[in-house]
């Protein structure tokens, strides 16, 4: 059974953990606590830590008002699935339910960014509906991105 649960500040490490798994970079540690630090204290973000058979084995970020000026827009900061969860609907599922929240707080559209040496995670996005919008040049100091968008119904 999937379930989303707003993430507390006792989630720290186990975020962290994710953030650092998913960048691929478990030496660096403390800038992903660093960063989940600062989400926790900007009320424009809105940590998650995704369950399933009541197991913590995911995690993901949500920021609203994304773009500066921005209204009814948010993004998809992250989404972190375990590997050994990974590929059995868990992530499309959590991405709905992530959805569904945003609706109800009155969002009309998400984006999500992407690196574009990162297939696999373009691809799953694209099969959840998500469009590519533009390319994102050297946004990370070397690295271009993919930004992709959806308008939610």
């Amino acid at each position: 059974m999937l379930d989303l649960k707003e993430a507390h500040i006792e989630n720290k490490a186990l975020i962290a953990e994710h953030i650092s798994q998913m960048i691929g970079d478990a030496q660096n540690r403390e800038v992903a606590e660093s960063e989940v630090d600062k989400y926790f204290r900007n009320h424009l973000y809105t940590l998650y830590q995704i369950f399933y058979n009541q197991n913590a084995i995911g995690s993901s970020v949500i920021k609203k008002e994304c773009f500066e000026g921005s209204e009814k827009v948010s993004e998809i900061v992250f989404l972190y699935i375990q590997e050994d969860h990974r590929e059995q609907g868990i992530g499309s599922g959590s991405v709905q339910k992530i959805e569904q929240d945003l609706m109800q707080e009155g969002m009309e559209k998400v984006y999500v960014k992407v690196n574009v040496n990162n297939i696999k995670a373009a691809v799953f996005w694209l099969k959840n509906d998500y469009q590519f919008e533009s390319r994102l040049l050297k946004l990370n100091g070397n690295e271009d991105y993919y930004l992709l968008g959806k308008i939610m119904k």
